[in-house]
């Protein structure tokens, strides 16, 4: 995310969607000691009770628990650039969205996706 207006949108995404979403500082800041940057890992905690849209996913009302880390880059004493990093895949499959590592599902998942694959305009 670049800029306040990238920083405000992707927030009020989450918090539609997860609007009791909470984060607790699992280890940092990790400062850099010669560029304005830091690092901060986390864990997120949310329940999924509103739109998440995109991708269009209804509520579920289901539990999440995920972590993940915040690269900062600070320019004139403000947040110039954030990243923010954790495994979107994992937090599918806790609402359901994805299959489990390892199952049938997944597995007929990969089959599909191959097929698609050898197919004209796969």
């Amino acid at each position: 995310m670049r800029g306040h207006a990238d920083v405000r949108e992707f927030l009020d995404h989450a918090w539609r969607a997860l609007p009791d979403m909470r984060f607790e500082l699992r280890d940092g800041p990790f400062v850099h000691p010669a560029e304005d940057k830091a690092a901060f890992w986390w864990d997120g905690y949310a329940t999924h009770a509103g739109p998440l849209d995109p991708p269009g996913l209804a509520p579920t009302g289901k539990s999440i628990e995920f972590d993940g880390a915040d690269f900062h880059e600070y320019r004139d004493g403000k947040v110039a650039r954030l990243r923010i990093v954790f495994d979107v895949a994992d937090t599918m499959r806790q609402l359901g969205v994805l299959p489990p590592v390892g199952g049938r599902e997944e597995r007929m998942l990969a089959k599909v996706t191959n097929l698609r694959g050898k197919l004209p305009g796969g």
